[in-house]
């Protein structure tokens, strides 16, 4: 969800900086994470958008936040809170 300049991530790794970072680059907001399981998320894609993820080609994952591990600074977390 977005409210102003705010958009609400769900992520199953609310420590990976790396993706917060290109998140918040590319929709050019502030983000808000919220943390649930990869089955979870899974299963609200599935729901809410008729999307099977097992579906999904492997090759269009980035494998990069897949691989990378998650750098996690306090501080740039604190202004997402």
């Amino acid at each position: 969800g977005k409210m102003g300049s705010l958009l609400t991530v769900v992520m199953a790794d609310p420590t990976n900086e790396k993706a917060i970072l290109e998140i918040e680059a590319t929709a050019k907001c502030k983000i808000q994470v919220f943390v649930a399981t990869a089955s979870e998320i899974s299963r609200v894609i599935q729901e809410h958008y008729h999307i099977s993820l097992s579906s999904i080609p492997e090759a269009t994952v980035d494998a990069s936040f897949r691989s990378a591990p998650a750098q996690s600074d306090p501080e740039k977390m604190a202004h997402r809170r």
